[in-house]
């Protein structure tokens, strides 16, 4: 599965990587390359070195500019009978369709639940311990859906049934992305056939996915994402709960995101967010508003972020100046809206004010204000980290990244 990274590009052409990760893909591909603007605006790179074509003929590629964008696609593909395969990438995941005139042969995704044998134990095909020990059998030689075959937990025609279930899951969620990126390629005619193609008609995915869609919209009025946190009501002791929404319930706790409570129940964020809304309509819980309390948070929040800030600098310092990372990194905050979240406009020195934060945070009408500064503290991070490597060796500026990357995956739900 294959990466994305948001790169800015600034009025004078001069281009940043949100992510350190991004600059290290770029640096894996050397050479010359043709930049191509399409009708939409997608720009598009080509090398321009003499190389032998990709496998994979690229034939569209498009922004995800809402719930409706894929689903449009995919619609436009099963009408004109199209052989390929379909990549969607949202919010950090890769889902990859491959169609033959309007049947779905195979899924693809890197998301954790929606692993076969996530998906299995998710439908009670398997025990969590069944699946460790499928898990530890398997490898290069065997892959995963043979195992749980030759270990006699199912047979051949419960495992078509469950590449199925899981091939469902994946269309289904493809079809949610309301952001991010999709492209429409050829096949890759040198890239091996799955086991087990699975045959799903495209037309009867589709009509069960807009309904999903019709669905999540509704659910979207009053759960606006999935990193909102729900909480339990102080009517929830005196309501009669369905056991279904047992497990859900326990979790609504104010600290767990909807994203959490789907991982922590082993199942994908629609089913997860359709418990909290059904939770919400009988009045056991509430999506919390009141950022206070969310200060314990904030000033985890501030302290890791003011901690990190402070050793990007202080390894400059080390190794070289860093008043031309202090300047740039002021010049480049003072041009964002980022200094709203913070009270003040950051500085790298890493004396970003809790206090200061949370004033700001209340101030905002936002509704999931900790999300929002998460994402304030990621964009912060990967700047200082892209400001600092022009002053760092590439043995010190690799490992200073490495390290970095680390720290942001602490701000991630």
């Amino acid at each position: 599965m294959g990466s994305s990274y948001t790169l800015h590009i600034g009025p004078d052409g001069s281009m940043r990587f949100e992510d350190t990760a991004g600059v290290r893909a770029f640096a894996r591909r050397p050479g010359r390359y043709h930049l191509h603007e399409t009708a939409s605006g997608t720009l598009l790179l080509e090398r321009a070195e003499d190389a032998a074509a990709p496998a994979s003929q690229l034939i569209t590629f498009g922004q995800i500019t809402g719930a409706m964008t894929v689903l449009e696609v995919v619609q436009g593909i099963t009408a004109n009978n199209w052989q390929g395969e379909v990549t969607v990438v949202s919010a950090g995941i890769r889902r990859q369709l491959r169609v033959n005139r309007g049947i779905l042969t195979s899924a693809e995704s890197n998301a954790e639940t929606e692993r076969l044998g996530e998906v299995m134990v998710a439908h009670g095909m398997l025990s969590p311990e069944q699946l460790k020990r499928c898990l530890r059998a398997s490898g290069a030689e065997r892959r995963f859906g043979e195992t749980v075959v030759l270990e006699g937990l199912i047979d051949p025609e419960e495992l078509f049934a469950a590449l199925q279930t899981q091939a469902r899951a994946i269309f289904g969620n493809a079809l949610l992305a309301d952001s991010g990126h999709y492209l429409c390629t050829l096949p890759d005619e040198e890239r091996p056939a799955p086991a087990m193609a699975i045959h799903l008609p495209l037309q009867r995915l589709l009509m069960e996915s807009m309904q999903r869609v019709d669905e999540l919209t509704h659910f979207r009025e009053r759960i606006p994402s999935g990193d909102v946190c729900p909480a339990t009501t102080a009517a929830a002791g005196r309501l009669t709960l369905d056991p279904r929404l047992r497990p859900a319930a326990d979790l609504a706790t104010g600290k767990n995101s909807v994203r959490d409570i789907a991982r922590n129940l082993g199942v994908d964020e629609f089913t997860a967010t359709k418990l909290v809304m059904q939770l919400l309509q009988i009045g056991y819980v509430e999506i919390l508003a009141a950022h206070g309390d969310d200060a314990d948070e904030i000033a985890a929040l501030v302290g890791r972020l003011n901690l990190v800030l402070q050793h990007i600098r202080s390894t400059v310092e080390h190794h070289g100046s860093s008043e031309r990372m202090a300047w740039t990194f002021r010049a480049w905050v003072q041009d964002t809206s980022l200094g709203e979240f913070f009270g003040a406009v950051p500085d790298v020195n890493g004396s970003i004010s809790v206090e200061l934060t949370q004033k700001a945070l209340g101030a905002l009408s936002v509704v999931d204000p900790l999300g929002e500064l998460r994402r304030a503290c990621i964009e912060l991070i990967s700047f200082a980290m892209f400001t600092a490597r022009p002053g760092l060796s590439v043995e010190v500026g690799e490992a200073l990244s490495r390290w970095v990357d680390e720290q942001i995956l602490a701000f991630r739900r």
